[in-house]
C-alpha cells in the first residue's frame, strides 16, 4: 500500500519569526505571502500560523521588485505597483467629478466640420449630371469617420448596442473593451483620479490595437476622395464652376488631413515596434525566450496595463456587475473569467496561453463566503479571513500553474498575482470602506436596466482587485518567458518587416509599403467613386481574424473543450455545466445578487472608483446621432432584446440584506 508524503513547507521557520516582523519593519517579504502582521494581535494566532504553513507550501517567493509595499494599520500589504496606484487614487479621489474630455479636433478639423454644398449642379441638369452628384455625395460622406477614428480611436466603442453582449466579442482584445466600454459610459466618475497622460495613453494603445482597421479605413477613404476630384474635374459642364472649385479645395483639404493622421498612426506604431523589439532583446539579455505576440506594436507595460485592468472588470463582472446580462450564474462565470483571461494570455503568451483561460474558469467555482467580510461578520477575525482569502487565491491557480510550469514557465509572478486576493478584500474594507474616518467608497451604485451596479461596497472593490492582480500575474509570467539561447529570426513568408530579434526582414522599394510582412504599392488618391472600404463585419469595425497580424487576436489556442462559439449561449451554458462538474467544488456563493456584499451600511455621497483601460474610453466625451452628450444624466431604461425589463426579485432582497439603497 502507498502513503501519500506531505512535502514539507520551506516556509515553516519563517512563520514564527519573519512572519513576525512589524509592519514597519517588513520592506520585503521573507515568505510567498503578499503580506506581513505579528500573528499575535490575532484572536487565534496559532491557527494563522497553521494556515500560512499550508499557504507557502509549493509556492515560489515572490520575485524581487515584483510587489509594492503600503502599511495598513499594523498590518503591510504588498500590490503590483500598478494596483496599488489605483487603489490609492481611488482612495483620494473627488470632491466633485471628473470633466469629461473634450473632442476638439484638430488633424481632423476638415472631416469634422465638411457639409456637402449645395447649389453644385447647373440650373437644368441632365440626369446623367445628377446621377453624377449623387455619386459625389456618396463618396464624400465617411460613414466610418475614417480620419476621427484615428485622432480619437475610442470613437469605436460607439459601435456597441447598448446592454448587449457578443459572446464572440469577449474572445478578443477589441470586442472586451468595446462590450464594457458601452456600459461604464453611464457612470460619472470622481475628480483626482486619472493621472494626467491618461488621456493621451489610452488613444495610443486603442489606436495600435486597432492599427490595421484604421489604416485599411483611411487608404480606402482617400481612394474615395481621389474618386470623386476625378468626377468634378470630368464633368465640368454639370457643375457651378465656382461651387465646384469650393469643393475642390475642400478636398484637397480632406486628403491633407488623411495624410497628416495616418503618418501619425505610422508613427505612433513605429514607436510602439520598436520599443516592443527593445523589451524582447532586454528579455533575451537575461537568457529567456517567448513566442512572437500578436498586436506587435503593444509594448509589454501596455500589455500588463491591459491585463490588469480587463482582469479586474471582467472578474468583478462575473459576480454580477455591471451588465445585466446572463442571469445564470455560472454562465456569468463562463464568459467573464474564461474567455476574458484566455484572451489576457493570448496577448501575452500566444500559443502557450492555450487553455489557461478555462483553467482559471474551472476553480473559480469554489466558496469564497466564509471570509470576504474581513471579520466583519461573526467568526473569524480580519486577519484570519485575509490569511484565508490568499490561500482561496492559491486554489484559483491549481490547473494553471502546473500547466505553465509544465511548458517550461516561472510560476512565481503568477503565485504573487494570485495570493493578492487577501490583501485586496483588506484593503477593500480598510482603507477603503471603513477607514479613519469611514470612506464608503463607491462607484455605480444604482445603474438602469440593462445595467446593474458595478462597484457599490467593499467586497465588490475586492474582487475589481483580485480580477486584476491575477491579470497582471498571468501576465508577467507569460511575458517573463522561458529559458532558452539566443533569438532565432522569425522571416518565414515575409519579405519585408521586423523579424522579432531586433532585425528585418527585408525592405520594400520606393513607392512600397510593408503591410503585414509583404511589401504593397503605396495607395494613391485615385480610385473609383464609393470605394469607401468595409469591415468583413459589414459596417462595425471588428477583429475577424487570427491570424496573429496587427490588430488581430491570436484566438487559435483556445482549448479545443471550449465550446463552439457558433453555437450560441446554449453551448455555453451546458459547457459550464460540465466544467462545473468535473471541478468537484460548490458554486461560488460570494456573487448572489451583488457580489455577496458583506457591508453593513450605505455609502455615502461622493461616488468614486477604480479605474480600467476599458474605463478609459468612458470618460472620452461620447457623441451621440444627434449629438448631444450624456454626461450627468443616465439615459432612461431601454429594454434590450433577450433582457428582462427589470432585474429578479433576488437583487432587492439582496440589497435590503446590505442596507444599500435600492435602483
Amino acid at each position: 500500500m502507498q502513503t501519500a508524503i506531505r512535502r514539507k513547507s520551506p516556509w515553516k521557520p519563517w512563520v514564527v519569526g519573519a512572519c513576525m516582523l512589524s509592519a514597519a519593519q517588513a520592506q520585503a517579504q521573507p515568505h510567498p505571502w503578499p503580506f506581513d502582521f505579528d500573528p499575535q494581535i490575532a484572536a487565534d494566532p496559532a491557527g494563522i500560523q497553521s494556515r500560512l504553513v499550508d499557504l507557502g507550501e509549493d509556492v515560489p517567493p515572490i520575485p524581487s521588485g515584483d510587489l509594492v509595499r503600503t502599511a495598513v494599520g499594523p498590518v503591510a500589504l504588498y500590490f503590483h505597483a500598478d494596483m496599488l496606484e489605483l487603489l490609492q487614487r481611488a482612495f483620494a479621489s473627488g470632491p466633485g467629478f471628473q470633466a469629461y474630455f473634450l473632442r476638439t479636433p484638430a488633424l481632423c478639423a476638415q472631416h469634422a466640420a465638411f457639409v456637402f454644398p449645395t447649389g453644385l449642379l447647373v440650373s437644368g441638369a441632365s440626369s446623367a449630371c445628377r446621377q453624377t452628384e449623387q455619386q459625389l455625395r456618396i463618396a464624400l460622406t465617411d460613414d466610418r469617420q475614417s480620419c476621427l477614428r484615428i485622432e480619437f480611436p475610442e470613437l469605436y466603442i460607439d459601435d456597441q448596442p447598448p446592454g448587449e453582449v457578443d459572446h464572440d466579442d469577449l474572445k478578443n482584445l477589441e470586442g472586451l473593451i468595446r462590450t464594457v466600454g458601452e456600459a461604464l459610459t453611464h457612470i460619472d466618475y470622481p475628480s483626482h483620479l486619472l493621472p494626467d497622460d491618461f488621456e493621451q495613453d489610452t488613444r495610443v494603445i486603442i489606436a495600435k490595437i486597432r492599427y490595421q482597421t484604421l489604416l485599411d479605413n483611411a487608404r480606402a477613404r482617400r481612394t474615395a476622395y481621389g474618386g470623386a476630384r476625378q468626377q468634378l474635374q470630368a464633368n465640368p459642364s454639370c457643375f457651378v464652376a465656382a461651387s465646384q472649385q469650393v469643393l475642390l479645395t475642400q478636398i484637397a483639404a480632406l486628403l491633407a488631413e488623411l495624410d497628416a493622421v495616418e503618418q501619425r498612426l505610422q508613427d505612433i506604431y513605429a514607436a510602439g515596434v520598436a520599443q516592443a523589439t527593445a523589451d524582447r532583446q532586454a528579455l533575451l539579455a537575461q537568457g529567456r525566450a517567448r513566442n512572437e505576440l500578436p498586436y506587435p506594436a503593444l509594448t509589454d507595460h501596455e500589455r500588463e496595463l491591459l491585463a490588469l485592468y480587463i482582469g479586474g472588470i471582467y472578474w468583478r463582472m462575473r459576480g454580477e456587475a455591471l451588465l445585466a446580462y446572463p442571469d445564470s450564474g455560472l454562465l456569468r462565470r463562463l464568459i467573464y473569467v474564461q474567455y476574458p483571461y484566455q484572451v489576457i494570455a493570448d496577448i501575452t503568451g500566444a500559443a502557450d496561453g492555450a487553455g489557461l483561460g478555462r483553467d482559471i474558469f474551472v476553480h473559480e467555482t469554489w466558496g469564497y463566503a466564509d471570509w470576504m467580510d474581513i471579520g466583519h461578520n461573526p467568526g473569524n477575525d480580519k486577519y484570519s479571513d485575509m490569511v484565508d482569502m490568499a490561500i482561496r487565491g492559491k486554489r484559483t491557480l491549481d490547473l494553471a500553474a502546473p500547466h505553465l510550469a509544465g511548458r517550461g514557465y516561472d510560476t512565481a509572478y503568477l503565485y504573487a498575482g494570485g495570493l493578492q486576493m487577501g490583501p485586496c478584500y483588506y484593503y477593500g474594507w480598510d482603507p477603503l470602506w471603513d477607514g479613519s474616518p469611514p470612506r464608503r467608497f463607491q462607484l455605480g451604485p444604482v445603474m438602469a436596466d440593462p445595467y446593474i451596479w458595478f462597484l457599490e461596497c467593499p467586497t465588490s472593490h475586492g474582487e475589481f482587485c483580485t480580477g486584476a492582480a491575477l491579470g497582471l500575474g498571468l501576465a508577467r509570467t507569460l511575458l517573463h518567458g522561458t529559458p532558452g539561447g539566443e533569438c532565432l529570426p522569425s522571416c518565414t513568408g515575409l519579405e519585408c518587416g521586423a523579424d522579432g530579434c531586433g532585425g528585418s526582414c527585408g525592405a520594400c522599394d520606393s513607392g512600397e509599403d510593408c503591410m503585414q510582412g509583404h511589401c504593397e504599392a503605396q495607395a494613391t488618391d485615385a480610385g473609383e467613386v464609393g470605394d469607401v472600404g468595409e469591415d468583413a463585419t459589414g459596417g462595425v469595425d471588428r477583429v475577424s481574424t487570427s491570424d496573429g497580424s496587427p490588430g488581430s487576436p491570436d484566438t487559435a489556442s483556445m482549448d479545443a473543450t471550449e465550446p463552439d462559439s457558433g453555437a450560441g449561449d446554449s453551448a455555453d451554458a451546458d459547457a459550464a455545466t460540465a466544467l462545473h462538474a468535473d471541478s468537484g467544488e460548490s458554486q461560488d456563493r460570494e456573487s448572489v445578487g451583488s457580489g455577496g456584499c458583506g457591508c453593513s451600511s450605505t455609502g455615502s455621497g461622493t461616488a468614486s472608483g477604480l479605474m480600467s483601460l476599458a474605463l478609459a474610453t468612458t470618460l472620452l466625451r461620447r457623441r451621440r446621432g444627434d449629438g448631444d452628450s450624456t454626461h450627468g444624466a443616465i439615459p432612461a431604461p431601454e429594454k434590450v432584446d433577450g433582457l428582462p425589463a427589470s432585474r429578479p426579485s433576488r437583487e432587492a432582497a439582496v440589497r435590503s440584506w446590505l442596507e444599500l439603497p435600492g435602483r
